[in-house]
């Protein structure tokens, strides 16, 4: 049997970027997603708007795995062409980096921990300490997992969770919060005056679609039966990675829209 500490070195051996890969992987995600958008904002028929829109939003979640990469380092860290790409998508979908990277940061440090670790995850609690809470304290811990809250992502996790709240807990660190506010507020203002209708199929509809999708991703990557929660001196980090994240085996297509594997290998 192998330590954690060996595990962890001779898995550095998968770690290293192979740069032609991760051009391809980003370069038709964003054709795609480009012309995702483009084949909502023309003037074709109703019905395959809402289509484009529908995969759009799922898109939204495959760029939105190459743009976790990006920001852990791991996906062509020194391109500053990819950077301010990376800058924009965050901004757009609600994601700012200095947001992100603080809080997921703190989630792969922090991964199931009993305490601790709700910060760019969502809460656990034990039965026992579940039973000792407080009405208020379980009425927050229900609120904040169940399935509506998960499927209104786009307003609990990213609107509010990603960039309200952090702007006005320290609007200094989380400057590109606004950034993102106004982003995303310029696109709804010229959709208004130039095709109100494209309010629905460009913003709205994706939106919901990704943020929904991320969101449960998120909350079902470490939430299952077979979990390894631990506490204090009994959780590392090695441990945490192998046997508290969960793998999606999804079919082909939605493998390629909702690439769960990428997230999983990134937390070693």
């Amino acid at each position: 049997m192998r330590s954690e500490t060996q595990i962890l070195i001779e898995s550095k051996q998968f770690a290293t970027e192979t740069p032609w890969v991760s051009w391809w992987c980003l370069l038709t995600t964003a054709v795609v997603w480009i012309t995702c958008i483009a084949a909502t904002i023309l003037d074709n028929p109703w019905w395959l708007r809402l289509f484009c829109s529908c995969i759009l939003g799922l898109v939204h979640v495959r760029l939105f795995v190459i743009y976790h990469d990006f920001q852990h380092g791991a996906l062509l860290p020194k391109s500053r062409l990819v950077r301010r790409f990376m800058f924009l998508f965050g901004c757009v979908t609600l994601s700012p980096p200095s947001v992100w990277r603080r809080s997921h940061d703190h989630h792969h440090k922090n991964n199931a921990k009993l305490f601790g670790a709700s910060i760019g995850s969502y809460p656990v609690m034990t039965t026992e300490a579940y039973a000792e809470a407080s009405f208020g304290q379980r009425l927050m811990y229900n609120f904040s997992r169940h399935p509506l809250t998960i499927g209104a992502g786009y307003l609990t996790v990213f609107f509010i969770g990603m960039t309200v709240r952090p702007l006005f807990l320290n609007p200094k660190r989380h400057w590109d919060a606004i950034c993102s506010l106004f982003v995303h507020a310029g696109v709804i203002v010229v959709l208004a005056l130039t095709d109100p209708m494209g309010i629905l199929y460009v913003t709205c509809i994706p939106m919901i679609i990704a943020g929904a999708s991320g969101a449960y991703l998120f909350y079902a990557q470490h939430n299952y039966p077979d979990v390894a929660l631990k506490l204090g001196k009994e959780w590392n980090y090695v441990t945490a990675a192998l046997k508290s994240s969960s793998y999606i085996k999804m079919h082909p297509i939605l493998q390629w829209l909702q690439p769960i594997s990428d997230i999983i290998t990134s937390t070693i």
